[in-house]
């Protein structure tokens, strides 16, 4: 809330590109990716590189040496950027050309963002991509 020059209150509307990134406010973003980094850290898997930028395109997280990231979709419930059309469009690109280049990316909203099941998938394919590059016959 906000007084106006009359000194009634408002409320304040989150608006323009400033406050909001991505059709979620970035509060809301950085508590997310605040809860994805505490759960990174809970389940003793390596640091990822925040904000990762891929042929132009930005991953949350990602661990470019393993070709894995991790996208958080916030506002899927309220109508956020990357449940409309031109959001799920550029979502659809950069995936595909994600793909392409061997990269798996895995995605989580608002809800799937601090369960155990999320950081056991993101757990699981960082081991299998880690178990990969080990030359065969070593432990």
């Amino acid at each position: 809330m906000r007084r106006n020059i009359e000194g009634r209150t408002r409320r304040l509307k989150i608006t323009g590109k400033q406050e909001l990134e991505n059709g979620v406010a970035r509060s809301q973003r950085s508590y997310l990716e605040a809860l994805f980094e505490r759960q990174v850290h809970e389940h003793g898997m390596p640091e990822p590189i925040r904000e990762f930028y891929f042929k132009g395109w930005r991953f949350d997280f990602a661990w470019p040496t393993l070709k894995i990231a991790v996208e958080i979709d916030g506002g899927t419930y309220i109508g956020g950027a990357h449940v409309r059309g031109k959001g799920y469009e550029r979502d659809c690109k950069k995936n595909n050309a994600a793909q392409c280049e061997g990269w798996v990316v895995l995605r989580a909203d608002r809800n799937m963002v601090g369960t155990y099941e999320f950081a056991c998938v993101v757990k699981r394919v960082l081991i299998r991509r880690i178990s990969c590059l080990k030359p065969i016959g070593t432990k």
